[in-house]
């Protein structure tokens, strides 16, 4: 019992991500935003333009590269919905899913970091240390799923 409410709300946070305000189901991931150029941490650092456009395209491949992740996360999420919806949910593949769904969420944090660092290394070390304080790293924050 304690297993299927853990699944349950497990299940309701995952699933709640899936529909938009109206209520529909949304088909595709939103598009990754690692490190946005055009926001906080980038305007706080003064980049040269050589620097953005290192980034951007650091930015761009780092995209591309995890939107198969995040589209995979997606359609395991709407896996889980979809098990936590029937009658008898079956735990084991539950289970199954929410492992491979965190796997998955791991590797773009991973992937994520590996960003960070590619960035890290265009700065200057006076960036360096405002880039770290304000851009930590992912897998650092990352929080294991509870079960």
């Amino acid at each position: 019992m304690k297993t299927r409410i853990v699944l349950a709300l497990f299940a309701a946070l995952f699933s709640g991500n899936l529909f938009a305000q109206n209520g529909t189901l949304q088909t595709q991931a939103k598009p990754a935003r690692p490190l946005d150029i055009a926001t906080d941490p980038f305007t706080q650092l003064n980049l040269t333009a050589v620097q953005k456009q290192e980034v951007t395209r650091l930015q761009k491949a780092h995209q591309e590269e995890v939107k198969p992740l995040n589209d995979k996360v997606l359609k395991l999420r709407q896996d889980l919905g979809a098990e936590m919806q029937k009658p008898t949910p079956d735990n084991a593949k539950a289970d199954a899913i929410m492992a491979e769904t965190q796997q998955v969420m791991t590797q773009v944090a991973q992937k994520r970091d590996a960003l960070r660092l590619d960035v890290r290394k265009q700065l200057t070390l006076e960036q360096q240390t405002v880039f770290d304080r304000l851009v930590p790293p992912a897998v650092a924050n990352a929080q294991p799923i509870a079960r």
